[in-house]
């Protein structure tokens, strides 16, 4: 505010040097001041500075945005040097797991389409749409917002794994809350959780999710994306590629591994998933190109983490 209050003295003195030239004395000079910033006075030369402000930041735009976007691509261009295969590949495990999941829907609907088919089909697209926005993020050179976004895919999968290893009462239960404000009481005649209970949490369905029974390393993964997500002091004072020396926003390429490797994983978990419901030979051999593919993008994405 002290850079707007200087300029409002300095149109005071531009004002008090006119009146000084109509012959006012010093007394009125202080009078006629004295009234100008009083009430509507004040708000007149508020916005007189700040429209003078306004329309020279706007007439420079040109010249502020050119400045700013040439270092910017300047900058994206080197990240996105460095990290090309691994964005390549994860643009390619995208690609392929729609394809196949397109395969795999069309050869449902060939044969006798299920109510938990629809469903983990269309939570599958979900989770693929996140995965292209975090792909988009990363390519932006902005892993923190990815980081959020995994939590959601994350959220996703898990679901999508639950109703997978129900029955078709679990799907339709799901199906049946979509025009509802209910997040998870859809799973509670499935869950081993006191009738009574009010509210199931998403904690409640996460216990079933086998990769998070396996290793405990996803759990861990969950808490740090919410961490990010929410104005915790932890993630607020160490946010992913901040310097706090010298730069506290903007692009960086720290923690883009992260969500690409696990962004990955999951999207093949959910493709078993679909795999196992269904009696499709060709899914198999799919699963196993894009478990391979992801395998390629684990090693050269960790690869250039770790700065080989």
């Amino acid at each position: 505010m002290k850079r707007y209050e200087y300029l409002m003295k300095q149109l005071a003195v531009e004002e008090m040097l006119l009146l000084k030239k109509q012959g006012k004395t010093e007394e009125e000079i202080s009078h006629i001041m004295e009234q100008k910033f009083k009430s509507d006075g004040y708000w007149e030369y508020f916005n007189t500075v700040s429209n003078n402000e306004t329309d020279k930041i706007l007439n420079n735009i040109s010249n502020e945005m050119n400045e700013f976007e040439t270092k910017d691509m300047k900058y994206l261009s080197a990240l996105n040097k460095k990290w090309r295969l691994p964005l390549r590949l994860a643009k390619l495990v995208w690609l392929k797991a729609v394809e196949y999941g397109e395969n795999q829907n069309n050869y449902v609907r060939s044969q006798t389409m299920t109510t938990k088919h629809g469903v983990v089909y269309m939570i599958y697209a979900k989770a693929l749409q996140r995965y292209l926005e975090i792909i988009t993020l990363n390519s932006n050179g902005l892993p923190e917002g990815a980081k959020i976004l995994w939590r959601s895919l994350y959220e996703l999968i898990v679901i999508g794994d639950f109703i997978s290893t129900h029955d078709e009462k679990c799907a339709e239960s799901y199906m049946r809350e979509y025009n509802s404000s209910n997040r998870y009481e859809w799973a509670k005649n499935f869950l081993s959780v006191n009738k009574k209970k009010k509210y199931v949490s998403f904690s409640d369905i996460e216990k079933n999710f086998i990769l998070r029974v396996e290793d405990k390393e996803w759990n861990i993964a969950y808490e740090e994306s919410s961490r990010v997500l929410h104005a915790y002091s932890s993630t607020t004072f160490n946010r992913i590629g901040a310097d706090f020396g010298e730069k506290l926003v903007g692009r960086t390429n720290v923690g883009i591994a992260d969500t690409l490797i696990n962004g990955a994983i999951l999207i093949l978990k959910l493709f078993e998933n679909l795999r196992d419901m269904n009696d499709n030979e060709d899914c198999g051999m799919e699963f196993q190109i894009l478990s391979n593919l992801i395998d390629k993008l684990i090693d050269v994405s960790l690869k250039i983490d770790e700065g080989n």
